[in-house]
């Protein structure tokens, strides 16, 4: 089950990439967030996946799903993500 991240601020990057590199799936709801602050971590989360071998996904244009090489998530868990991802999550 992806972990599900609204980030305050970009230090709250450093969660993403921590539970990123043990393997699990992240959520990035950039909803509410500053657009430089979002810009900045997806610009982050991009580069680690990319520097990993994994994936980014933009499940809506609102959420983000980083995904580590190997690891699967069900289509039905990421239309869950999306569809959640649309309300505004504080």
């Amino acid at each position: 089950m992806p972990l599900i991240v609204s980030p305050g601020s970009f230090e709250d990057a450093k969660e993403v990439a921590d539970r990123f590199l043990s393997r699990q799936p992240v959520a990035i709801y950039v909803n509410g967030v500053e657009h430089d602050t979002a810009r900045r971590i997806i610009d982050f989360a991009s580069g680690l996946c990319y520097g990993n071998g994994a994936q980014l996904e933009r499940l809506n244009p609102q959420v983000y799903l980083l995904t580590p090489t190997g690891v699967e998530v069900p289509v039905e868990e990421k239309l869950r993500i999306s569809d959640e991802g649309l309300g505004d999550h504080h």
